[in-house]
């Protein structure tokens, strides 16, 4: 013999599935879109990354400026930095609580390096965190033998995502070591 189910239990359950099911919708509808951005198909990246900004701009009402050094050039893998902008200004328009973000594209002997620089209050790097971002990004350009670079202090966090031009190391492993950034890149 089964137990009755009182009716208001059960539909306070299942208003609550139903409220948890449409957050998961909302939120898988946010990462296709962001996944499918046409930004590069009109554009190259300097342009799409301007364009980004822009928008990012608009929405948060946070200030932020692109520079690019160097010559721009196709690295092959200009879709991975367009989405680790993404999800880097994402990331600080969430967290940082700081009043803006500076992009640098730099084009430099074999590599393209993207750096993102906010003012925000910073976060320990080495301890977990339960978001996907950091992991995400740094996932993507492993895959394309790229690597993240994350320094974070109380004064605000720098991230730097390097990919190789021309699309020419091995997926998985990471061009060699370049030296620290300068305080020019900062």
């Amino acid at each position: 013999a089964s137990a009755a189910v009182d009716p208001a239990e059960r539909d306070r359950r299942l208003s609550i599935v139903d409220a948890a099911a449409r957050e998961a919708l909302d939120e898988a509808r946010r990462a296709v879109r962001a996944l499918a951005s046409p930004r590069l198909d009109d554009a190259d990246l300097p342009l799409a990354l301007d364009d980004l900004l822009g928008q990012w701009r608009a929405a948060t009402g946070l200030d932020g400026e692109l520079t690019v050094a160097g010559t721009a050039t196709a690295t092959g893998h200009d879709d991975v930095l367009l989405r680790v902008a993404q999800e880097g200004l994402a990331n600080v328009a969430k967290h940082a609580r700081g009043r803006r973000a500076d992009v640098v594209l730099r084009y430099e002997g074999s590599e393209a390096s993207l750096a993102i620089a906010d003012d925000g209050l910073g976060f320990d790097p080495d301890q977990p965190h339960q978001g996907f971002g950091l992991r995400g990004m740094r996932d993507r350009l492993a895959a394309v033998g790229g690597r993240l670079e994350v320094a974070s202090t109380p004064d605000g966090t720098r991230l730097v995502a390097h990919v190789p031009l021309g699309g020419d190391a091995t997926p998985g492993e990471a061009p060699a070591e370049q030296p620290a950034p300068t305080e020019e890149d900062r």
